[in-house]
């Protein structure tokens, strides 16, 4: 008994797709398939944007969230269950959206700058620092050491791989720090206070100083601009003074201070008369 077999022409998938290359926005798709030449409806689409995620709907709009080159299916399917796949290959490389963070846009010299680069999408973009100081760099997120004092413009250039471009500016202020030093005097034979007197620098600036801390390496320390000190124990002591001025900077001087003054004499007897023989006992104190 003969069967009758019927073969159906299948739909044609195709489609067009929109969206500007430099701005940050969603790619529209829009459907163009064709039925078989009987007009057999299609009855459904779906869209395969090769990020992870699909649509079904007839046209489609789509944000992609890392840049890169996508091959896009479209595959619809008519009445009779007939199907066919189209792909092209979307390049969305727009210009990045700019998020920078900078640990401090100011601070003492040498100081040390984080430059914090979370603008997307910027995988495989090029990435271009210039520091304002001669030096630069083309890492993401770089790390800078500014040296010397002085106002420095910072920009950052990001250039996806279609040459859309965008640029953060900034700047960073690097104060010079204030010199720290001072005097010291005692009579080395005399159990008394050691006089600490400062007489610290500030900066070419002139930026006053502020705060005075001295460090007696005995475990005490002190608030001053001038003081003194009384050692309990005779010895060697690195006496630190740091200085502060008012953006903060400091800068710290160490002095060695050899502290062996002649002892108070203090000497007790356990008796001061008595008959031969007699036992005496000294008492150093």
């Amino acid at each position: 008994i003969p069967n009758m077999i019927t073969v159906f022409e299948a739909p044609v998938a195709a489609y067009n797709y929109q969206y500007d290359s430099c701005v940050y926005e969603a790619v529209d798709f829009f459907d163009a398939s064709s039925t078989n030449s009987l007009g057999t409806p299609i009855v459904s689409w779906l869209w395969d944007f090769k990020d992870g995620t699909t649509a079904n709907t007839q046209n489609a709009s789509h944000l992609y969230v890392f840049a890169g080159t996508y091959p896009v299916d479209l595959t619809v399917t008519d009445a009779n269950g007939c199907t066919h796949t189209i792909s092209d290959s979307i390049k969305w490389y727009p210009k990045p959206v700019i998020d920078v963070t900078i640990t401090s846009p100011f601070g003492c010299a040498p100081f040390t700058c984080f430059f914090d680069n979370q603008s997307y999408p910027i995988n495989g973009y090029s990435t271009v620092w210039d520091f304002g100081d001669g030096f630069g760099d083309t890492t993401a997120s770089p790390t800078h050491i500014y040296q010397t004092p002085g106002l420095y413009f910072v920009s950052l250039v990001i250039t996806s791989p279609l040459g859309c471009t965008d640029t953060f500016l900034d700047t960073i202020e690097v104060w010079e720090r204030p010199n720290a030093n001072f005097n010291f005097s005692f009579d080395p034979c005399v159990y008394g206070p050691v006089s600490f007197d400062e007489f610290s620098t500030t900066n070419a600036a002139g930026d006053p100083l502020v705060n005075y801390t001295w460090y007696f390496d005995d475990g005490t320390s002190v608030q001053a601009q001038d003081t003194s000190h009384q050692y309990a124990l005779a010895g060697d002591f690195n006496v630190l003074l740091v200085v502060e001025d008012v953006h903060g900077c400091t800068d710290t001087a160490t002095q060695l201070i050899q502290w062996y003054p002649a002892p108070i004499i203090d000497v007790d007897v356990s008796d001061s008369v008595g008959c031969q023989p007699m036992v005496v006992n000294f008492i150093n104190n």
